[in-house]
């Protein structure tokens, strides 16, 4: 006979039945709390089911969870995830956790997740694996799906990607340039070694052509369907950027055209682009921080010569600067030592490049310059003329130098010049910061100017004395010592022999026949040239929207 257990029934207590219920409950409890595995599947359960996709790895049940900065991988087994103790002082580097059995990566940091993708109950991820200090190369992990469901797989990879790349545009296509003879001449094979399987990991979209001759990119540019690619790449030193600028700026849409992002794979001598807009001197680190760089809008500048016009991103040079770069062309051999070997001559003999200058100074303050850069404050002069983007470049505001200097530039005569140096990148080489207080969209250049200690000194005319211009002059050992400084973060900004100043133009004449003139690090006639800065008229793309200054710890 069945017992009732009804409240009103004389042979069962009346609170019988949700006593035997409380007890199961509370034995079940236990009993689930005593079980790691059961425990940690309730508490992945508890947690959002976005960022969590359960695997199986070496027939071990995990799961794969999405944090902050990395992907965790957690066996079921086990009550936390383990945290990598190396997150803050490796920051470039995969965050490797193991234990004392396993030696598998246990953690990868989202930025170098390249790709994802489940297929058949698998899941496929690609990423940047760091075979050592410098290097960075393509690597696979795999997994089985706990459960075959394919659209929640799927939203777990979409959720992985977008906090992978963020800002950053997935799937990138990309036209690349590659010149075979830049530099030392290794440019095609770096590409195909250090660059290329990365992006074929990160599905990228490739059309790559070889450049031919001198100034091939400024054709390719000008005749590119720039609707089909979101970045043009350049596999070369710093002068072929140069050519596709220029070749862009000559389209009747050159507004448009110059809004898709240039950007360097250092395959040359200098490569100043590279360390400027990705904070690093390898090519595979450089490919890895492409596929994930950020759209930023840059300044380009007009510099005129005679009845011609050319578009410069990185700098123009006069002096030592230039006549090191151009007077050892044929010391290419020797990579970024040309350089070295150059100054050392030159210094030593003190020598110095009489001409007239005229300047549009809009800051000659270090101290406000350095509070500027530190708030990252932008655009305090905007020369930037919006207009059409079906429309060429920009009017000059100026004029060229074939035009009067306009009133209100300061002009000096310099007699004892060793350097004016202008530019619009921080990093000049990859070991060598000449404009640590260079910002992206500004709208204004960075001007360095150094004399030496000879007896006919310069002089600044009467319509409008600056001593900014005229610094104290640089002997021998102070010309190596602020030479040297460039290399160690940008000190020589703070050094008295360096003046360091925010120009909206200038406008330089050599008073001698023969010398060297560079712009972008390429030669132009040694005669009397104008530059003046458009904001914002180009792009790039950079890590995090700025440029890598590299000064966090040693200026201002």
């Amino acid at each position: 006979m069945p017992i009732d257990i009804d409240a009103g029934s004389p042979s069962v207590p009346p609170n019988a039945g949700t006593r035997t219920l409380s007890i199961i409950i509370t034995n079940t409890l236990r009993f689930l709390s005593c079980n790691p595995s059961v425990k940690s599947a309730f508490r992945v359960m508890s947690e959002s089911t976005n960022s969590s996709i359960f695997v199986l790895l070496d027939g071990k049940e995990a799961y794969l969870r999405i944090t902050e900065d990395c992907l965790v991988l957690q066996y079921a087994h086990e009550d936390e995830p383990r945290q990598c103790k190396t997150f803050q002082i490796c920051p470039p580097s995969i965050c490797i956790c193991r234990s004392k059995k396993r030696t598998r990566p246990r953690a990868v940091m989202l930025r170098d997740i390249l790709w994802a993708e489940a297929s058949n109950g698998t899941l496929e991820i690609n990423y940047a694996k760091h075979t050592s200090k410098t290097e960075v190369a393509p690597a696979t992990r795999k997994y089985q799906l706990m459960f075959d469901n394919q659209s929640g797989a799927q939203m777990w990879i979409e959720q992985l990607l977008e906090a992978s790349y963020g800002k950053s545009l997935q799937r990138k296509r990309l036209k690349v340039l590659i010149n075979p003879f830049s530099g030392p001449g290794n440019a095609n094979t770096v590409w195909k070694i250090h660059a290329n399987p990365l992006f074929l990991a990160a599905h990228v979209t490739l059309s790559i052509t070889h450049t031919k001759y001198r100034e091939h990119a400024i054709t390719i540019a000008e005749e590119l369907d720039i609707d089909a690619y979101d970045a043009i790449v350049c596999v070369s030193g710093d002068g072929l950027p140069h050519e596709v600028f220029n070749g862009l700026a000559k389209r009747k849409d050159a507004r448009k055209a110059l809004k898709v992002p240039v950007v360097l794979l250092p395959g040359g001598s200098g490569n100043g682009m590279t360390m400027s807009t990705f904070g690093t001197p390898t090519v595979s680190h450089a490919a890895l921080a492409m596929i994930k760089g950020i759209y930023t809008p840059i300044d380009l500048c007009s510099v005129t010569q005679g009845s011609k016009r050319t578009l410069s991103f990185l700098t123009q040079s006069f002096g030592i600067i230039a006549d090191c770069d151009l007077g050892t062309e044929g010391l290419r051999w020797a990579g970024g030592q040309r350089f070295v070997m150059g100054l050392v001559q030159r210094v030593l003999g003190l020598k110095v490049y009489p001409c007239d200058v005229a300047v549009k100074i809009i800051d000659s303050d270090k101290d406000t310059i350095k509070r500027k850069i530190k708030y990252d404050v932008r655009k305090q002069f905007n020369t930037k003329e919006d207009g059409d983007a079906t429309e060429g470049i920009p009017d000059l505001a100026f004029g060229t130098v074939q035009d009067p200097v306009p009133s209100d530039w300061t002009v000096v005569k310099y007699e004892d010049l060793t350097n004016f140096y202008a530019g619009k990148c921080p990093w000049v080489s990859m070991d060598s910061c000449f404009f640590p207080a260079a910002i992206t969209d500004d709208g204004l250049l960075d001007l360095v100017i150094v004399r030496a200690p000879k007896s006919h000194q310069s002089s600044v005319s009467a319509d409008g004395s600056h001593s900014a211009l005229l610094p104290p002059p640089a002997g021998r050992w102070q010309s190596i010592k602020y030479l040297t400084a460039t290399e160690e973060g940008g000190k020589h900004f703070n050094m008295d022999c360096v003046s360091y100043l925010k120009v909206a133009g200038f406008r330089l004449t050599p008073r001698k026949r023969e010398g060297y003139v560079s712009i972008d690090g390429e030669p132009i006639l040694h005669e009397a040239f104008q530059v003046e800065v458009h904001q914002a008229l180009g792009a790039t793309l950079t890590v995090d929207g700025k440029f890598y200054q590299g000064h966090s710890q040693t200026w201002p």
